[in-house]
């Protein structure tokens, strides 16, 4: 396989409208982001950005961004997200970085792992510029999903627009492991059934107060503590993600966080 996989379908997929339910943010996903910034806010990478909603909103909360997208096509439709000096969009290729080692606090994407064979080799061009200490974020598709068997049928029938795999557990884990990294943590994002995910809403809703109810707060949050020392949570989620720590570097040479970013982008913040 390529190492721009379906380069032809991505192209028609950017240019329908089939790209609209990327239009809104990822909310769990930018509060772990954010969780793991310093307090200055930070630089942060996102890699195959697509929309560069997530981007976007990281930017409005603080941090300083750097888009990147391999398709000229997602380069237009992240033309349709207000940018100011704190983000930056430039086209790149994922396996090869146009930055130096150590730049960012954190690397992330979501939607971008899966649509590779073998993703090793990108995934350790991208720990590759994460500062020691610093973190890379991966986000993907959970494999125990009716979501999952949907997706592989219709891949099998050729109804699906590009090729796709979705992860466990087990395989993330993995995957930091083959990296030389250290697993921090396991994340989920959008629970199914639906029932799971209207809780996980009204749990957050009460825990930022938009609703006031003591009895209910108590009763939500022993919920959401066992959901989640269960370790259930993870399996009955659309997505996964895990949160990998860089080592730190033993030479000097190697903890230096302060040189700048080379590369071709442009009005970087």
């Amino acid at each position: 396989m390529s190492r721009v996989p379906d380069s032809e379908a991505w192209k028609v997929f950017w240019r329908s409208k089939a790209h609209d339910f990327c239009a809104r943010p990822s909310l769990e996903l930018i509060e772990i982001i954010l969780r793991l910034l310093p307090a200055e806010g930070g630089r942060v990478l996102e890699v195959g950005a697509g929309r560069g909603v997530d981007s976007r909103a990281l930017a409005d909360r603080g941090a300083r961004v750097v888009a990147i997208d391999y398709s000229p096509e997602a380069l237009t439709r992240q033309g349709m997200v207000r940018g100011d000096s704190r983000m930056s969009v430039v086209q790149a290729d994922a396996f090869s970085l146009p930055f130096d080692e150590g730049c960012f606090d954190v690397v992330f994407h979501q939607g971008l792992l899966e649509h590779f064979h073998d993703p090793l080799p990108m995934a350790r061009e991208h720990l590759r510029v994460v500062r020691p200490g610093g973190h890379l974020v991966v986000d993907v598709p959970q494999k125990f999903t009716y979501y999952h068997l949907r997706k592989k049928l219709l891949i099998a029938l050729g109804h699906w627009p590009v090729w796709e795999r979705s992860y466990s557990r087990g395989e993330l884990y993995r995957l930091a492991a083959a990296l030389g990294a250290f697993s921090l943590m396991i994340y989920p994002r959008g629970y199914y059934p639906r029932l799971l995910s209207y809780i996980r809403n009204l749990w957050k809703a009460v825990e930022w107060g938009y609703v006031r109810a003591p009895l209910l707060k108590w009763t939500l949050w022993h919920y959401e503590r066992s959901w989640r020392a269960s370790g259930l949570d993870t399996l009955v989620c659309q997505d996964i993600g895990i949160v990998i720590q860089k080592p730190l570097a033993v030479s000097a040479e190697r903890t230096s966080y302060s040189r700048p970013c080379s590369g071709q982008v442009v009005n970087a913040p």
